[in-house]
């Protein structure tokens, strides 16, 4: 994870093989019996940090991760999103969706809702919508200007807002067609502790 978005062939000859705490799912394999002991993956995890909590029920299981450098997988990044997957890709990192993944996250490991890992978590929710859906927008209205200053100004000055709005519309949405009672919608009411400050994360 130290490693990220490094070139593989220049940190290759560093890399060993040895205990480690996490494991992303892009390049994960795991023992079925691990399963047979844990049970499936926990379903409240609804769209981040599944691979944090599994690594932590597999050590608090006695079991152990490792890293493999030997074990190599190319990740190709998703090509533009279709008009049609819009409104699952929102629903899928909706803010509803990540706060209350995090919040199982929390509760579940008995983890300070204070601590610096969620208050970046918390700045930065929203941050992939940000970067699939408005990125390019803000691309096309600035003319191809890379200029961050400017982009910042319409992202968070113009766009977001909007987006976090409409996105808080579609979640609810899907809540009162799709889930059959009040308490299996209780991640509506999750909100952020900075809820109603603007997310000034950089796209």
């Amino acid at each position: 994870m130290y490693r990220q978005g490094q070139q593989v062939a220049a940190v290759r000859s560093q890399l060993q093989r040895t205990q480690t705490e996490l494991s992303e799912f892009h390049c994960t394999l795991v023992r079925s019996e691990i399963f047979d002991k844990l049970g499936p993956f926990d379903e409240a995890m609804l769209n981040t940090k599944e691979h944090v909590d599994f690594c932590m029920s597999v050590a608090a299981a006695g079991g152990t991760v490792y890293f493999e450098p030997d074990c190599l997988a190319t990740y190709v990044p998703t090509s533009p999103l279709a008009w049609s997957d819009l409104h699952f890709y929102m629903l899928r990192w909706s803010d509803a969706w990540e706060l209350a993944s995090l919040d199982r996250l929390r509760q579940k490991w008995n983890l300070t809702e204070d601590s610096s890992y969620f208050k970046q978590k918390y700045k930065a929710l929203g941050w992939r919508r940000r970067n699939t859906i408005l990125m390019p927008i803000v691309r096309a209205l600035t003319l191809g200007i890379r200029n961050v200053w400017l982009e910042k100004a319409i992202m968070y000055g113009l766009l977001a807002p909007i987006e976090k709005r409409l996105n808080r519309y579609l979640t609810d949405q899907y809540a009162k067609r799709h889930l059959a009672s009040p308490e299996t919608i209780q991640w509506q009411n999750i909100s952020s502790p900075q809820e109603g400050h603007e997310n000034s994360a950089a796209a």
